[in-house]
C-alpha cells in the first residue's frame, strides 16, 4: 500500500510521544510524569459553559474565521495583555494551536525555504515544514534555554521564511527577557522575516513576566490556544493572530481543511476568556519548586520559570527512560524534542505524591547507570 503514500511523509517520524503513551498503556499503575495537559480536571466554570452552549444547540458549523464575538474579545485582551495593536480582523480561530501552526506552516511553506527552529523544540515545529518541503535550520541554546543570539545572526540569510520561538518553552519550561526577544527581531528585521511565537503556555508563568513580540515587531504571527489554561485540551480550540495578509491566506485554507474550529469549544472559551487561574498557577508553582528540588542535586538541571515541565540533564535520555519504564515512571527522553539525547522531559502535572514518587524512581534509576 506504500506506493499510494506521499513520499513527503516518509520524511515524518511517529511522534516520540505517542510511542512513549504506547509503552505506558502496557503498564498497569504507571507513574505518568509524560503527559502534556493540565491534570485539573474539567474547570467548573468552563464545564457549566459547555453545559449551556449543549442547551443553546451550539452545536454547528461556525464562520470559518470563528466567533466574531471571540474575535473581538480575543483582539481586546491582546491589546490590554500585550499592548498590541490587532484588530478582530485579524485573529482567526483555530482547531486549537497545532491547527494554526498546521495551517501557518502550509501558507507560507514552499520547497527549500528555511525555517529557523531553537534545539529543544516542540517537534512539530521540526516535522511538518520538513513534509512541505522545507529546510529546518536547528540552532542551539544558551544554558539558560534562550534562542542563541550569535547563532541566529550567523544562518539567518534571504532564504529564510520564518523564525519559530516558544515562550514559555516546551520543553524546558524557559521564559525568554525582553533583551533576548528585542535581540531576535534585531536580527529578523533587515530581512523582513516572519517570527512565530508559540504562546499556549503563557498563562503558566512562576517567577518572570511573559514578553511578546507582537508589540514589537509587526511581522509576527502570536499563536496560542485555550487548551492549557482553560483544560480543554480534547476540545481543539486555539486562535493566531497578527499579519492580515498571512491570516486571510489560513482562513482560506481552513475552508477547505479544518472548516472551523468546534463550536461548542468556541463558546467555552469566549465565556472564559479571562477566567481567573491563579490558584492552578500557583499550586503548579509549588509542584515545580517539588520536583526542582527532589532533583537538583542528583541531575543538571535548570529551574524552569513557566509551563509545566523540567528538563534535567541525565547523560543519557534514551537509555534512563526506557530503565524508568522498567520501574513503571514514564517520561519522555529529550531527543524527542532535540538533536541530543542527553536530557529528559519531565511534566509536573500530575499530584506531589506521583511526583515524589517519580523524582525517587529517577534517582533509583541515575545511582543504577553510574
Amino acid at each position: 500500500m506504500d506506493k499510494y503514500l506521499n513520499s513527503q511523509i516518509a520524511k515524518i517520524d511517529t511522534s516520540g510521544i505517542r510511542k512513549v503513551f504506547d509503552l505506558a498503556s502496557k503498564i498497569k499503575d504507571p507513574v505518568n510524569l509524560s503527559i502534556g495537559e493540565p491534570d485539573f480536571g474539567f474547570i467548573p466554570d468552563v464545564a457549566k459553559s459547555l453545559h449551556e452552549a449543549i442547551d443553546s444547540k451550539c452545536y454547528k458549523y461556525t464562520n470559518t474565521w470563528g466567533l466574531s464575538e471571540l474575535r473581538v474579545a480575543v483582539a481586546a485582551k491582546l491589546k490590554m495583555t500585550k499592548k498590541s495593536d490587532v484588530l478582530p480582523e485579524e485573529v482567526l480561530i483555530t482547531a486549537g494551536a497545532s491547527g494554526a501552526l498546521d495551517l501557518l506552516f502550509r501558507v507560507i511553506t514552499e520547497p527549500r525555504d528555511e525555517i529557523i527552529i531553537f534545539d529543544p523544540y516542540f517537534m512539530f515545529y521540526h516535522e511538518l515544514p520538513r513534509m512541505l518541503g522545507a529546510n529546518v535550520i536547528v540552532l542551539p541554546t544558551t544554558k539558560e534555554f534562550w534562542p542563541d543570539i550569535e547563532a541566529l545572526k550567523k544562518n539567518i540569510n534571504k532564504k529564510t521564511k520564518a523564525v519559530i520561538i516558544n515562550s514559555p518553552n516546551n520543553p524546558t519550561g524557559a521564559v525568554y527577557p525582553e533583551r533576548i526577544i528585542k535581540d531576535i527581531i534585531d536580527v529578523l528585521d533587515p530581512y523582513d522575516t516572519l517570527l512565530v511565537s508559540d504562546e499556549v503556555y503563557e498563562d503558566f508563568i512562576y517567577d518572570v513576566g511573559h514578553v511578546s513580540p507582537l508589540c514589537f515587531y509587526e511581522n509576527t504571527i502570536l499563536v496560542s490556544s485555550f487548551s492549557k489554561n482553560l483544560a480543554l485540551t480534547g476540545q481543539r480550540v486555539g486562535y493566531a493572530a497578527g499579519s492580515r495578509g498571512v491570516l486571510m491566506a489560513m482562513a482560506k485554507l481552513q475552508q477547505y481543511t479544518y472548516v472551523c474550529a468546534p463550536h461548542l469549544a468556541q463558546v467555552a472559551a469566549l465565556q472564559n476568556l479571562n477566567l481567573d487561574i491563579s490558584n492552578y498557577v500557583s499550586e503548579y508553582k509549588e509542584r515545580r519548586d517539588l520536583i526542582y528540588d527532589m532533583l537538583k542535586d542528583t541531575f543538571e538541571i535548570q529551574k524552569p520559570e513557566g509551563a509545566f515541565y523540567i528538563y534535567p540533564k541525565v547523560g543519557d535520555g534514551e537509555k534512563v527512560a526506557l530503565k524508568s519504564i522498567e520501574k513503571d515512571l514514564i517520561v519522555v527522553p529529550g531527543q524527542v524534542f532535540s538533536k541530543s539525547n542527553e536530557y529528559l522531559r519531565i511534566s509536573y502535572a500530575a499530584p506531589k505524591d506521583v511526583l515524589i514518587k517519580g523524582a525517587n524512581i529517577l534517582k533509583e534509576v541515575a545511582d543504577e547507570l553510574r
